[in-house]
């Protein structure tokens, strides 16, 4: 899978679709938290502006899957 991204709407959709993905059982928990570090790392400068989620991100996530991905990026 891809983990470097042009753009906040193309690495929010990666996000999104990894997490349906996983909550419909199509994925394992530790591809999901490997994969979403990775992205997370790679990307840091379109997910996140003044060390807050990007508006972006934060629309197309939604506030379930947000807290999902924060779970995961604090852990490690």
């Amino acid at each position: 899978m891809i983990t470097y991204f042009k753009n906040q709407i193309e690495v929010a959709e990666a996000l999104k679709t990894v997490i349906d993905n996983y909550w419909e059982m199509k994925v394992e928990e530790n591809d999901l938290i490997t994969y979403i570090k990775q992205v997370g790392e790679n990307n840091r400068d379109l997910i996140f502006k003044n060390n807050e989620y990007s508006l972006v991100v934060k629309q197309r996530l939604g506030i379930k899957r947000l807290r999902l991905v924060s779970k995961i990026l604090d852990r490690g």
